[in-house]
């Protein structure tokens, strides 16, 4: 596949006359105090983009196919499908998996279903899925995804917009925490870790799910540091 870019780049300097040396994800938009920064790409097929958020760094994920633009089944999608799609656009990873258009019902093709990526692709294409096309999934379904600026050692897994099982970073290994004397004080540390104000509740006894490699952690106290790995 054709993965090359044609690439525009235009610099107005609106206040200074210096020149920044800097390089912008070719797929956010760069607003410079000092200038304004317009770079053109070329979509093939492949390309993904997120659509219909308020929250940055956000939206239902679409993919670029046979010169139309459509969604992804929800069907499966979890954090390892979302990793792949966040690399993709150029950050780290993701911090979140959505099914059941938690962000807006796409049009057109559902290309992709049954996505299943293992971590070493590079391009959401590359991972297996049933085939382009090939699904009875409809749009209430379509999936996305919430990614991540830096490499956060917290996560939420098999839950929604705004809650699901809380797993950290350890030891190069996501793994769960033990819900022992975990109370509504505890989830307010990863909660504010992850943007959000603070918990509403804390759901024990695997509401979201058992997680399936390590418990990193067990019997947890808040501290005042207010982070929870």
């Amino acid at each position: 596949m054709n993965r090359k870019y044609s690439l525009f780049y235009f610099l107005f300097l609106a206040v200074t006359r210096s020149v920044l040396p800097c390089i912008y994800n070719s797929y956010s938009p760069a607003m410079l105090i000092t200038g304004l920064l317009i770079r053109s790409t070329a979509v093939t097929n492949g390309t993904i983009r997120l659509m219909h958020s308020d929250t940055p760094l956000t939206g239902r994920v679409e993919i670029f196919h046979s010169n139309q633009w459509g969604t992804i089944c929800g069907d499966g999608w979890d954090i390892n499908d979302a990793d792949i799609a966040c690399k993709q656009l150029g950050f780290p990873q993701a911090t979140q998996a959505f099914g059941g258009a938690s962000h807006g019902e796409g049009t057109g093709p559902i290309w992709m279903a049954g996505v299943a990526c293992t971590g070493s692709e590079s391009f959401l294409d590359e991972c297996s899925h049933d085939g382009w096309g090939s699904n009875n999934c409809t749009h209430s379904n379509d999936a996305s995804v919430q990614c991540s600026y830096g490499m956060s050692s917290v996560r939420l897994v098999d839950g929604g917009a705004s809650h699901g099982r809380v797993e950290v970073y350890y030891n190069e290994t996501w793994g769960t925490v033990c819900d022992d004397y975990w109370h509504v004080s505890d989830p307010n540390v990863p909660c504010r870790q992850l943007g959000y104000t603070g918990a509403l509740s804390a759901p024990c006894c695997a509401a979201y799910g058992e997680g399936s490699v390590r418990i990193w952690l067990d019997n947890v106290v808040s501290r005042s540091r207010g982070l929870l790995a």
